[in-house]
């Protein structure tokens, strides 16, 4: 109503808009565009005005590898992204492993989890900047599961405009502390995709004792210590009785 309008200095037209599974990750960007029609003067033509803006969204490389020789790439670990909370597993994307140059595609809200493929590494795509956990569920066979969540963080860097431009930081801490900066590599198969790839997750050879299993299980290993233990100090005991009665 332009009773109600005209004294308005400025009228915002807000729009949102939902990425897919064909979205570019990384530094292309995902453009978008909008146009507005519109007249100050009903005597007067009609103005067109377009504005473009640009979307993006980042992508994390995990690369398994053993903690004495990052040379050797170990396939078969399963991880989960974790929001800042820290526990709500989160449902993105991720690539085909038979070719992670294709499109990505979505994880189950049910099983959002990924495992490391021939060649160590494992994807989380279409997350925004901010922190999140990355989770080991299981560990490659014959090592052991890490001791706790790798805290990840992505910080969209802005231009001189202020608004972001692709580019981005990741900062990554590992189970004992440890913080470092992620590297980037680029495929260009298609659209140029900026992927975080040099984040090495080291895993330690050896085995992890049940922590969460069933309390049979609990109960087995609890019976092999009480074992050890009896067989100790009967021995202990048999000893003590032979020099007491002077054998």
């Amino acid at each position: 109503t332009y009773a109600q309008i005209k004294n308005y200095k400025a009228i915002k037209v807000l729009y949102s808009a939902r990425l897919n599974e064909k979205a570019a990750i990384g530094q292309q960007g995902n453009d978008n565009t909008g146009e507005l029609i519109y007249t100050n003067n009903p005597n007067k033509s009609e103005h067109h005005e377009t504005r473009k803006t640009y979307v993006y969204t980042f992508g994390i490389n995990l690369l398994k590898v053993d903690s004495e020789s990052q040379n050797t790439r170990l396939d078969g670990a399963t991880f989960e992204l974790l929001g800042a909370d820290g526990t709500t597993p989160l449902a993105v994307y991720t690539y085909d492993s038979s070719d992670p140059t294709k499109s990505v595609i979505p994880l189950d809200s049910a099983n959002p989890s990924v495992t490391t493929q021939k060649g160590g590494s494992a994807y989380f795509l279409g997350v925004k900047d901010g922190t999140y956990y990355i989770h080991e569920i299981s560990a490659p066979s014959g090592y052991q599961l890490l001791s706790g969540d790798i805290a990840v963080t992505i910080k969209a860097l802005t231009g001189a405009d202020g608004q972001p431009n692709g580019d981005f930081t990741c900062t990554y801490t590992l189970p004992d502390g440890t913080s470092k900066t992620a590297n980037y590599t680029q495929t260009s198969s298609g659209p140029i995709l900026k992927i975080l790839a040099t984040f090495m997750v080291p895993n330690t050879k050896g085995f992890t004792l049940p922590g969460t299993g069933g309390m049979g299980t609990k109960i087995f290993t609890l019976s092999g210590i009480g074992i050890v233990v009896l067989g100790g100090v009967m021995g202990l005991l048999y000893f003590r009785k032979k020099e007491k009665i002077g054998m």
